[in-house]
């Protein structure tokens, strides 16, 4: 038994809000290693790091480098169960609440347009010390190329990356090795007593917290999940490589720095000290007669790191805001799209860009430009940290919850169970001590500048609730009519597009199923013949209490329902809730005109999208 609605053509008008998926894990990849900017983070945040580390250089990078690794694996749980564009803002919205959501979407904000204009005016620095340019100067030329790009659409901007990043790798790994080349191939080991007992703890300490503002750039491509082919695969995949691979090149390029210093018996902490681009000196120095042509391709790989930076970062506030567009967060418009692009969003967070770097550098010198953005950024990124470990904290908490009340307690599971968990809490007891230290050790001037957005966001929220206030209690049946109507006008495939979705073989496992339903919270799955047409539906409370035996030698066929309830993608939200009631199922499935699967709709969907209209609204406050 069935339920079938009418199976309709599918129109444009059902992708009015979608962004089309077409990035692949190489476009990301590249997307996100641009983001970090590794080359130019090396000049500048590599520079401040090393002077307080010293021969610990390369393990302060490291450490840092764990610091976000921590973060990008939370990040790499929760891109497992949204897979829509937002990042950071969708994860709140969905785990926490509203105006959670909201707040960390404008602290987003913050950081991407702050961060991306941080390495615009490193840029300039790198250029006005090297060259003599005029710094505001540089700042648009680096942005007036990337807001070019940004217009152009996501796929154009991948491959400037893929080129861009390409150029980079080889120049880092090119340094390493010429730099242990004029070493004499001689390796000193950061990890001797030696290396240890010239480092105190506290210095250390800073350095690795300078270090966290290498790699941390990764998290650019989280807000372009609904533009990535196979999203929940992809998305923390790349966020974990990207980690792995900055943070290993700027070690290795701190590391061959360091090891050149040593061998010529340079006291590493009167060299990395002073005024000026620390880096830079050194290798005009030490490397002798490579040491201007090095300059010069150091200086001149900070033109991609700049582009790529503004680029990436840029696409990522565009994504940010477009999704609070969508959500209501903030006006409706910013979610207008143009030729599959989010025009409007694409214009302001491009031209934030490009007016940020380029008015900061006529008050302030590069490097007190450089200072102020990069601060404040790194104050925000983990802020935004902070609210993905309580989101992933959420999520898992529910899911352990949902395990114990099966009964499933072999060790494998408890372990994977309490895992998610586990790395939620210690990712949050990390980013609460680097924010809280980092605050503590900054200029109160930063540390106002902060507090104060986030007040600010707190104010928005308040007058958004105050300016859509619901009418006092008689009206609320009006209210509730209205709700209807705004949700009722999505379509099947616009909700769909929230959450990843629950599907199955026939032929696959009992325990596949159990685990996919557990991962992505759910209670039911849609089963799929050879052909991919629907067949089924499987329930979680009739497997979940199994014998380990049985999930892993049972196919998911044996414990199929026939009872499944197919819905066309331009079907109407109002139209599903009425599926939901009459079937009793908590899972729709989305087909074409073939009878094929398209997605998958669950009833959460729709009740979500029900609350963020009423979020607002208290029947009972006058």
């Amino acid at each position: 038994m069935s339920s079938n609605l009418p199976v309709t053509p599918k129109t444009s008008g059902v992708e009015k809000k979608d962004l089309k998926r077409q990035l692949s894990f190489r476009d990301v990849f590249f997307l996100s290693f641009g983001g970090q900017s590794p080359l130019l983070s090396i000049l500048t945040f590599g520079a401040v790091a090393l002077s307080f580390a010293g021969l610990l250089g390369p393990i302060a990078v490291l450490l840092g480098t764990l610091v976000v690794l921590a973060n990008g694996l939370v990040a790499h749980r929760l891109s497992k169960r949204f897979t829509s564009s937002g990042g950071y803002f969708t994860y709140a919205i969905h785990s926490l609440s509203q105006h959670v959501g909201f707040q960390t979407g404008w602290m987003y904000l913050f950081y991407s347009l702050l961060f991306g204009s941080a390495y615009v005016t490193g840029t300039a620095f790198v250029l006005n010390y090297v060259f003599g340019f005029s710094p505001p100067f540089v700042a648009l030329a680096i942005t007036l190329p990337a807001f070019l790009f940004l217009l152009m659409g996501i796929r154009p901007s991948a491959k400037y990356a893929l080129l861009a990043g390409s150029i980079e790798i080889a120049v880092m790994a090119g340094f390493f090795f010429l730099s242990t080349y004029l070493a004499g191939f001689s390796f000193y080991s950061p990890i001797s007593s030696t290396s240890i007992a010239t480092v105190p703890l506290g210095s250390l300490a800073l350095a690795v917290l300078f270090a966290i503002g290498i790699p941390t750039g990764f998290c650019s491509i989280i807000p372009i999940s609904g533009e990535i082919v196979n999203a929940e695969k992809v998305v923390g995949r790349v966020a974990v490589t990207a980690i792995i691979v900055g943070g290993a090149l700027a070690s290795l390029f701190v590391y061959g720095l360091t090891d050149l210093l040593v061998s010529n018996g340079v006291n590493i902490f009167s060299a990395s000290a002073g005024s000026g681009l620390v880096v830079i000196d050194l290798v005009n120095r030490y490397f002798g007669g490579f040491g201007r042509i090095f300059t010069y391709i150091l200086a001149i790989g900070t033109i991609n790191d700049g582009v790529l930076a503004a680029l990436a970062l840029a696409a990522a506030t565009s994504r940010t805001v477009f999704k609070m567009g969508m959500e209501g967060a903030l006006p409706g418009f910013f979610s207008k799209q143009r030729a599959g692009k989010p025009l409007l969003a694409n214009i302001a967070a491009g031209l934030g860009v490009v007016f940020i770097s380029t008015m900061i550098l006529i008050p302030f010198a590069p490097s007190a430009a450089f200072t102020i953005l990069g601060t404040l950024s790194l104050f925000g990124v983990l802020f935004i940290y902070l609210t993905s470990n309580l989101s992933l904290m959420r999520v898992s908490i529910r899911r352990v919850r949902r395990k114990l009340f099966g009964g499933v307690h072999s060790f494998r599971n408890s372990v994977y169970n309490y895992g998610e968990v586990a790395l939620a809490i210690s990712a949050a007891v990390m980013t609460s001590i680097v924010l809280i230290f980092s605050m503590l050790s900054s200029a109160l001037t930063y540390v106002t500048l902060f507090l104060a957005w986030i007040v600010i966001g707190y104010i928005l929220i308040d007058v958004k609730d105050i300016v859509f206030q619901a009418q006092p209690r008689a009206r609320g049946a009006d209210r509730s009519d209205t709700a209807w109507e705004k949700v009722g006008g999505l379509t099947a495939i616009e909700i769909r597009s929230e959450l990843p979705d629950v599907v199955v073989k026939k032929v696959d496992l009992v325990k596949d199923a159990l685990k996919l339903c557990l991962d992505l919270d759910s209670p039911a799955a849609i089963v799929l013949d050879a052909d991919n047409r629907p067949i089924g539906t499987i329930h979680l409370h009739d497997i979940v209490g199994l014998s380990e035996r049985e999930m892993n030698s049972s196919p998911v066929a044996k414990y199929t329902l026939s009872l499944v309830a197919r819905v066309d993608a331009n079907e109407k939200a109002l139209n599903l809730a009425e599926v939901f009631r009459n079937t009793g199922l908590p899972i729709l499935a989305i087909v074409d005109i073939h009878g094929k699967l398209v997605g998958t709709v669950r009833e959460r969907e729709i009740i979500r999208r029900l609350a963020s209209v009423h979020e607002n609204y208290n029947p009972y406050q006058q």
